[in-house]
């Protein structure tokens, strides 16, 4: 399920700060740092998430660990036992309208933890298999009104169909004969259709009906051109869509048009 963006930055406050009276032990400081020497399995979280049940999930470049306010349950990739994560770096996280969490990795594909079992399920990509997930790197697990489950991956869009355990793929219309294509960000509008950020090739507007998706005009050398074409994440809210970018952030009204920058950044 998705989360508003205010439980968003709560969530991430959460992580990094646990005030005072939280910890009888931290009474005299003014943060508590949770890290390596707490339990947790590294000191590189890469993604985080609050489940309906109150647990702060936290990805890593080293395991996925879930916190209960007290020390981290850790779990990682053990390739003698298959009831484990496919790989121990964390790209994305979410919980779905199941209350289950869905594991997105850097090269392992995707994980599903059934927060009632306790069985984890891989989806890899299999090369001569072509309803499997489309790439191992899974950059974003997105579910939208409708319970479907999107992920963005390295190589294209994918929609798992949860009852047959397969994948549908998309892939952004070719712009050249070599272009690259990784697709990091997704999020959905009021009409139930999907904004999606390339790594490479910018920002796109799919609609799932169709399969068609069309490439926004905002990449031009104007004034109205986004920051970057390198997508890094996208949140919509209220007909705006903020757009993040590796050279500052752009807001974009889906209603009128054209967008703003918010801010430029560096180069």
């Amino acid at each position: 399920m998705q989360r508003s963006l205010p439980r968003v930055l709560l969530t991430s406050a959460l992580l990094l700060l646990i005030t005072l009276g939280v910890n009888a032990q931290s009474d005299n400081q003014f943060l508590e740092k949770i890290g390596i020497e707490k339990g947790l399995s590294s000191n590189y979280p890469t993604s985080l998430i609050e489940d309906s049940k109150g647990f702060i999930w936290i990805g890593t470049n080293n395991g996925l660990n879930r916190y209960d306010g007290y020390k981290p349950k850790v779990f990682k990739y053990d390739p003698n036992n298959s009831n484990t994560i496919s790989e121990n770096w964390i790209t994305s996280l979410l919980e779905d309208s199941n209350g289950n969490i869905w594991i997105g990795t850097e090269g392992g594909g995707l994980n599903l933890y059934n927060t009632t079992t306790g069985a984890i399920t891989r989806f890899t990509h299999k090369k001569n298999d072509s309803s499997s997930i489309s790439s191992n790197v899974v950059h974003r697990i997105y579910e939208d009104s409708k319970s479907r489950l999107w992920i963005a991956t390295k190589n294209g869009l994918n929609l798992l169909n949860r009852s047959k355990k397969n994948f549908q793929h998309w892939k952004q219309p070719k712009a050249c004969q070599n272009c690259d294509y990784s697709v990091k960000s997704l999020t959905e509008d009021d009409k139930g259709n999907l904004w999606v950020g390339d790594e490479f090739q910018g920002l796109y507007y799919f609609i799932p009906s169709s399969g068609k998706f069309t490439k926004t005009p905002l990449s031009a050398s104007n004034e109205n051109a986004l920051p970057s074409e390198f997508i890094n994440d996208l949140y919509y809210l209220n007909g705006l869509l903020w757009v993040g970018t590796d050279n500052g952030l752009a807001v974009l009204n889906t209603l009128t048009e054209p967008f703003k920058k918010n801010s430029t950044g560096c180069n």
